[in-house]
């Protein structure tokens, strides 16, 4: 690749990072929670978590998922980093167009044990669920 373009690694390797922060499905289990869902989702679950909790119980179930979700942000890079030094072009396209796909599709979830069914769906419910307080998906009222 040339160094002129805006298609250097570094860019390439943040994009895709970004990327999959949004689409790959991480495991996250809380005391009686569990679900599936991509990185940035994670951040809101601790964002309502942090919101609603004391601090001191706030702390207490933020660190585990806080280092947790440094942990998957390392594993993204990396093999973020080895598919853009190895790969060609069209092979990071096909990538990227695979983790939209797995963005649309509903395969996350989050649901505690409260007798509800679990809700599957995808991060366009998500986002949607977060504007319009109508649609909900898993159990944070996403």
């Amino acid at each position: 690749m040339a160094t002129g373009t805006i298609f250097t690694q570094p860019r390439l390797v943040v994009s895709l990072v970004a990327l999959m922060a949004v689409a790959v499905p991480c495991p996250v289990t809380l005391l009686f929670c569990s679900g599936l869902v991509p990185l940035a989702t994670l951040a809101g679950v601790i964002g309502v978590i942090v919101a609603g909790a004391p601090l001191t119980s706030g702390l207490i179930i933020l660190t585990p998922l806080a280092v947790e979700g440094v942990l998957y942000l390392w594993l993204m890079r990396w093999i973020a980093a080895r598919l853009v030094g190895r790969s060609r072009p069209r092979t990071l396209a096909f990538v990227a167009a695979a983790l939209l796909i797995l963005a649309a599709t509903p395969v996350y979830f989050f649901d505690c044990m409260d007798g509800h069914t679990v809700t599957r769906c995808s991060v366009v419910d998500m986002l949607r669920g977060a504007v319009l307080p109508a649609r909900q998906c898993g159990d944070l009222g996403w």
